[in-house]
């Protein structure tokens, strides 16, 4: 079997199985509630989300010394985030493709196409990194009844310092790599360095890219936080935020595609941590990965598909 085929089939299973351990009766009746004009708003901010990246993506591509339009840009998201849902967290395989296509459509090098995506990432990790470690304490030293994912929590923070670590190591020691990695992926560390350290000479601007980073994360919590309003849950902004970004942060260790099932089972346990009856927190958590997951995925789908047949109905329209 595929093996992306088969880890989407773990991720589903593991929904299922979350399903299965949940009354469905109960979980049927608050999803039916759902009110359909906030699902509306909540794929609308999902859609800003998708432009905000696009956005920061095409600031940082001028920063580097190249140039796209908008949708260029939308079309070389769309299709890594397609890649992504299909393939383990952390969006490796949706990277190298967004890598790939930049190279193509910018004409420049692998190389600097590749230092580019990475400083993205750098920039999105940094600000989700603030995000999930300000969760990450308040939950760990506020709710006793978390112990039982503390130790799955703090697995997920040093995963992601690890991540984060190599990331400034490639810009500020990238000697320390050099000797293990192949010597045509050399200058790919010297240029994402190059590219990070002429951000870091224009301070006001890396701000600003830093505080959009920080926005479109935020806009996660915001989604998770409309959703617990109108599910009727009794829990702050602050605690929906922060089991948001948990969540989030646990869905990145790279097990399943896209942290399917990983995502839902930590917002359920989270909810749960808060007195959040299991029903209406997997409820919470479908609907928010109805939004981030298959909506995105479903518009990368059919981005995709409209790119592939748009020489078709061109070669219609010159008949």
């Amino acid at each position: 079997m595929n093996k992306r085929v088969l880890l989407v089939s773990f991720g589903i299973a593991a929904v299922l199985f979350l399903l299965w351990r949940t009354d469905f009766s109960t979980l049927g009746t608050v999803l039916f509630s759902f009110n359909p004009n906030t699902l509306l708003l909540l794929c609308l901010l999902q859609l800003l989300t998708i432009v905000l990246i696009a956005r920061q993506w095409q600031l940082i591509i001028s920063a580097a010394g190249s140039s796209l339009d908008m949708t260029a840009v939308m079309g070389i998201l769309m299709a890594g985030t397609f890649v992504e849902t299909v393939t383990p967290a952390v969006k490796a395989g949706g990277e190298a493709v967004k890598t790939v296509l930049l190279r193509d459509k910018a004409g420049i090098t692998l190389a600097e196409a590749g230092a580019i995506t990475a400083a993205q990432k750098t920039l999105s990790l940094i600000g989700f990194s603030c995000l999930a470690l300000l969760s990450t304490g308040h939950v760990l030293f506020t709710v006793g009844t978390l112990s039982s994912l503390r130790q799955p929590i703090l697995a997920g923070l040093l995963f992601l310092a690890m991540l984060l670590l190599l990331l400034i190591s490639l810009v500020f020691r990238p000697t320390l790599f050099s000797r293990f990695l192949p010597a045509r992926l050399h200058s790919g560390i010297t240029r994402y360095q190059q590219t990070i350290k002429r951000m870091c000479v224009r301070p006001q601007w890396l701000a600003g890219q830093l505080m959009l980073a920080l926005l479109i994360w935020m806009l996660f919590a915001a989604k998770t936080i409309i959703i617990g309003t109108n599910l009727g849950l009794e829990v702050t902004a602050f605690q929906a935020a922060s089991v948001t970004y948990i969540s989030y942060m646990l869905g990145m260790v790279p097990l399943l595609p896209g942290g399917l099932g990983t995502v839902e089972a930590s917002m359920t346990a989270g909810l749960s941590a808060f007195g959040i009856p299991a029903a209406f927190g997997l409820a919470a958590a479908l609907i928010l990965r109805l939004v981030s997951f298959w909506f995105v995925f479903l518009l990368s789908a059919i981005w995709l598909l409209a790119q592939r047949l748009r020489p078709v109905f061109s070669y219609a329209d010159s008949k």
